[in-house]
Formats: structure tokens, sequence, C-alpha cells
């Protein structure tokens, strides 16, 4: 929904996204659903972490957040080249 409700609005603005004939739309629908897809769920988990593990320890909650800013970090570096 997300994916589908930021296409739009882009669309109404008229110059938030390349125009549908535009070359450049392929390009903007992939980084924006990969967004939607990949770097939004990383980051929902890494705020939230205490609601995917049924048991909630400190040191838990500690090993998932380590490994959810080490994937964070992946994804930037992946957005930064």
């Amino acid at each position: 929904e997300t994916r589908v409700i930021r296409s739009w609005l882009a669309d109404q603005h008229g110059a938030l996204a390349p125009k549908m004939e535009e070359v450049e739309r392929g390009p903007f629908l992939t980084w924006l659903f990969w967004r939607s897809n990949t770097l939004q769920p990383t980051l929902r988990m890494l705020f939230y972490q205490e609601t995917y593990l049924d048991r909630t320890t400190e040191e838990t909650l500690q090993d998932l957040c380590k490994a959810q800013k080490r994937s964070l970090v992946d994804l930037l570096t992946l957005i930064d080249h």
C-alpha cells in the first residue's frame, strides 16, 4: 500500500517523480519499492525489536539491534554507491 500511495502522490504532484513516459521512471520505481520492501522493514525491526521476538531479554534485544544496525549500514552503503 505504501508504495502505491507514494507513487500516486508523486504523480499527482507532478514534480516528485519521473512521468510515466520518461525513461527514469523504471529506476525511480525500483528504488521506491526497494525502500518500502527492504530499507523500511530493517528500520522497523531496529526501532521495535520487541515486536519481532517471542521472548525478550535485554541480551536478545541487543543482539537484534546489533544485527539490524549492521544490515542498515549495508543498505545505506548500497544507496551511497
